[in-house]
């Protein structure tokens, strides 16, 4: 685990939560957030109020054993549409490696970056965060809220002085077969040690867990409540 942080993202990071800014309602669980935000398999609007403070659960040092070795599936973020569908693919690996597959209006693409957790420390106090560039000290960091009953995850990212949703999804063990027609050039499932999960074949989030929802990641011991709260 890397406990540092580059300078340029430590600054973006204070301006994200100013002194007298702290939120009582910042989501704690999962099912908090999706009170206000819609899951999304759902075709609800998308209310994000945004937060002063980055929503976690997750300690910095648990963040290997969670999400190392495993597979996000998300429904890409949509600014504007809160119906878009379409679908990103990340997996993580144990050894540092990030690799992402996913859709636009201007089709798919793919790319691979190494990913650390770390320590943040501003102002506001200290924050367990990943870095999914850690060769890209402008980066911002996420900030994961995850339900160890569903597998289901939600990052969030900084962006004018807030965190806000981005990533709703969930975690599971192998990568969808659907993958390789998005992102013929993605690495192989053996090359990231995992697995393939071949009923896994539509294109859109809510189409590809109809299909069939995955062997989700589901492990409460790596849950802390407000974990941010551990640092304290």
């Amino acid at each position: 685990m890397k406990s540092f942080i580059p300078a340029a993202l430590a600054a973006a990071l204070t301006l994200a939560a100013p002194p007298g800014a702290a939120q009582s309602n910042i989501p704690t669980t999962l099912e908090e957030a999706y009170r206000v935000i819609s899951r999304p398999e759902s075709q609800g609007a998308w209310h994000d109020p945004g937060y002063r403070e980055p929503p976690g659960n997750v300690r910095a040092e648990d963040m290997m054993a969670l999400f190392g070795n495993t597979v996000m599936v998300a429904r890409i973020f949509h600014p504007i549409d809160a119906s878009f569908d379409e679908i990103k693919i990340i997996a993580l690996t144990q050894d540092g490696r990030y690799a992402y597959c996913g859709t636009d209006e201007e089709g798919s693409a793919h790319f691979t970056d190494p990913w650390a957790s770390m320590l943040v420390k501003t102002n506001r106090g200290t924050f367990p965060l990943m870095n999914v560039n850690t060769a890209n000290p402008q980066n911002p960091a996420l900030s994961p809220l995850y339900d160890a009953a569903t597998g289901e995850v939600l990052w969030f990212t900084p962006w004018r002085r807030k965190w806000w949703s981005w990533n709703p999804g969930h975690l599971q063990e192998r990568l969808p077969v659907v993958t390789w027609t998005l992102c013929p050039d993605f690495p192989s499932a053996e090359e990231l040690g995992v697995g393939i999960n071949r009923a896994q074949t539509a294109t859109t989030y809510r189409e590809l867990i109809a299909q069939d929802p995955g062997r989700r990641i589901k492990r409460p011991d790596l849950v802390t409540p407000n974990a941010r709260l551990t640092y304290e």
